[in-house]
């Protein structure tokens, strides 16, 4: 008999970055659930390349605390500043069932991106917007 996680079969859109939203998802991915981290090549989070290092080799995939907040994900990058980009995401949107950010209040919104948008792509979406410093 195969054993199923408890979150298994949920997808996760994850635009979250640095240290609170990524341990938000982690447990979600450990539990079964298919998190897709969403990241900029531009802007990278930034857990990617701090130390500590293993066996002291820096590198964007280096940072022990972007391996240990990131596990069981998988990664994505996408500059939402281009219409092909927000199209990819929007189609990611629709096979989704939770759409997640850590981002500053406002910038969801002008990737179109925002509840409003997201629920008009799929009625039933989840949607969770945890800024550090509030959404105004």
């Amino acid at each position: 008999m195969e054993h199923k996680l408890p979150m298994s079969g949920i997808r996760v859109l994850d635009f979250t970055w640095v240290a609170a939203g990524p341990r938000t998802t982690l447990p979600l991915a450990n539990m079964g659930a298919e998190v897709i981290k969403v990241e900029s090549a531009r802007r990278l989070d930034l857990s990617r390349g701090r130390p500590p290092f293993a066996e002291g080799k820096s590198g964007i995939n280096a940072g022990a605390n972007w391996v240990m907040i990131n596990a069981d994900k998988l990664s994505i990058t996408l500059n939402m500043t281009k219409p092909r980009a927000v199209e990819i995401a929007n189609r990611l949107v629709a096979v989704s069932d939770i759409v997640i950010d850590n981002m500053t209040g406002g910038v969801m919104e002008r990737w179109g991106m925002g509840y409003q948008s997201l629920v008009k792509i799929k009625p039933d979406i989840i949607v969770v917007s945890m800024p550090v410093m509030g959404t105004t």
